[in-house]
């Protein structure tokens, strides 16, 4: 709603929109001018190009070998328009053959004191009467060399640095290469009697040359995304460690890859680069339009990966729609290989030539499925619930031989006693191998409740990884 109304606006933003000359000193020794300097030493200027190749030898595996990628600590990444302002300005960088800048907490928190201070008073000098940069000594930031852009009245993060790019002083700021990191500072005042979006950019340096450590995310199933995804539109983050400030974050651009097909299906392997080095990470391209990036996404994509579960359509998941029994069988049955099966009529309810009718009769054989014991049914159309579920992972984990002997007591959870008789020891096996895991924070184990799709494909991930 927010960005709908800043369109129907833009036409009169645009008409006021005004921005200062991108703000810098020359050094007090007479250096290069572009520069505001706390001591009069030099540094060597930060790498010009990126490396000609990411060889193996320079590839930094993630978490030895692990798919799953950390957790950002910082709500601003990714989901930001201050970070969307980080993205673009890199990417301008990177055109150039200059390297990324990086970012850390305090960093955006002085760049925001200026975008504050800004709605007050539009101009390089603070209220205070004091320098822009003395904001990041404020905020616990040292710096060598600093810079400023400012402006009002644009719209959207590519509005502004499309017109700071247009402005020579500007752009001279975004294309140094004396500066290694970059605060962005965002808010909303008026100007002119209208309401506005005021912007800062605060780029420093400290003499500091970040290493590259990490790739992590703020989102859940970072590591795989529908074809087609840009890899702009991928939430990931670089994380580097600076000599001076600590952990810092770069947004992770398309210029930085190689490697990847965002237009091929399946698993593959994406280089990101920075100052020389680089990190591979698996990335899975899938079909599916209805799977975003949330808790549940990489277990389903990884159970449509391995072939265990399939799409309602090419392009449809369903992940919230429950599951049924017969295609919990059907699971089952393909992950033993799909052996042929000769029809019998040991369910009423199980046809002849029905889609489910092999995977029914293979489980019924090999003693994962009894039907219900009150009648001579199996209920194929029954929504699973996750007692059953366990019971027929049990069931198969005992028929192929593996070693079920690790269970745990789960009477901690406040429904355990909703677990059947005839389901505890399954559960407990369940969940002594967290196959099964509680509901609404560990509290309750939900044994009567159904199953969606998306849970299905991370239980039996789980099972799989357990085993398999």
């Amino acid at each position: 709603m927010r960005r709908n109304n800043l369109k129907k606006k833009m036409a009169v933003l645009t008409a006021v929109s005004v921005f200062l000359s991108g703000l810098t000193v020359a050094a007090a020794d007479g250096s290069t001018a572009g520069i505001c300097k706390n001591e009069a030493s030099e540094r060597a200027a930060v790498t010009e190009s990126a490396p000609e190749y990411i060889t193996e030898g320079t590839v930094k595996k993630l978490n030895a070998g692990n798919n799953e990628l950390s957790i950002a600590s910082s709500s601003r990444f990714t989901s930001s328009w201050e970070w969307e302002i980080l993205k673009l300005t890199n990417k301008q960088r990177l055109a150039n053959g200059l390297w990324p800048l990086s970012v850390n907490d305090p960093m955006f928190e002085a760049a925001a004191v200026r975008a504050s201070e800004l709605t007050a008073k539009f101009d390089h000098t603070r209220p205070n009467g004091s320098m822009p940069w003395t904001a990041l000594g404020e905020c616990g930031v040292g710096y060598q060399a600093a810079g400023e852009n400012i402006a009002v009245g644009y719209g959207s993060p590519q509005a502004v640095v499309n017109a700071w790019m247009g402005s020579e002083g500007h752009r001279e700021n975004i294309l140094s290469d004396a500066f290694v990191h970059l605060g962005v500072g965002h808010n909303r005042g008026y100007y002119n009697g209208q309401i506005a979006d005021y912007w800062a950019q605060l780029f420093l340096d400290s003499g500091c040359d970040p290493r590259l450590m990490d790739i992590v995310s703020d989102v859940d199933g970072a590591t795989a995304y529908h074809v087609g995804t840009p890899i702009d539109d991928m939430p990931l983050v670089l994380m580097a460690e600076c000599s001076t400030h600590g952990e810092c974050y770069i947004p992770v651009t398309s210029e930085m890859c190689e490697g990847l097909d965002v237009n091929k299906l399946g698993m593959q392997e994406l280089v990101i680069g920075y100052n020389g080095y680089g990190i591979k990470i698996p990335v899975i391209m899938h079909p599916f339009t209805d799977v975003g990036n949330v808790w549940y996404t990489d277990w389903v994509v990884e159970s449509w990966q391995r072939g265990t579960m399939k799409g309602l359509t090419d392009t449809a998941f369903g992940p919230e729609q429950s599951l049924v029994r017969a295609q919990f069988a059907i699971m089952l049955y393909r992950m033993n290989g799909e052996p042929p099966v000769l029809y019998k009529n040991q369910f009423s309810d199980v046809k002849k030539g029905e889609w489910f009718a092999d995977a029914v009769l293979w489980a019924y054989d090999a003693g994962v499925v009894t039907g219900y014991s009150n009648s001579k049914k199996f209920g194929p159309a029954d929504a699973i619930n996750r007692e059953q579920m366990a019971v027929m992972m049990y069931r198969y984990a005992n028929a192929m031989g593996y070693n079920t002997s690790v269970k745990a007591d789960f009477s901690n959870f406040s429904d355990a006693r909703n677990v059947n008789q005839y389901a505890r020891e399954a559960m407990q096996w369940a969940v002594g191998n967290k196959i099964i895991t509680g509901k609404d924070n560990g509290t309750r184990i939900d044994p009567q409740g159904y199953a969606s799709r998306a849970e299905c494909a991370t239980i039996i991930t789980r099972f799989q990884d357990l085993y398999q």
